[in-house]
């Protein structure tokens, strides 16, 4: 999880992003969209999480996700299919 700060029409406004959350989540801040001109109504501003890995790591930075995924026996590609027929 993570406190980020998102742009939208009314300005930033800082949000939290659950723990656990995936690349490609869509999420959605209440009234911070664009108002609607007849009910003066403002809508909901959508936006989705992009989870960006570093290419470069330093053997510091390997050793640290190692020992993280030492901890985590979940397989993220468990229930994917081999093949697509």
């Amino acid at each position: 999880g993570a406190e980020i700060e998102i742009g939208t029409i009314h300005g930033p406004v800082r949000t939290r992003i659950p723990p656990g959350t995936s690349s490609g989540q869509r999420f959605r801040l209440r009234g911070k969209g664009v108002r609607n001109v007849r009910t003066g109504v403002f809508g909901d501003h959508y936006y989705t999480v992009q989870v960006v890995v570093p290419k470069v790591v330093s053997p510091a930075g390997r050793e640290l996700a190692q020992r993280v995924a030492d901890l985590y026996s979940e397989n993220p590609r468990a229930g994917l299919p081999l093949r697509l027929d």
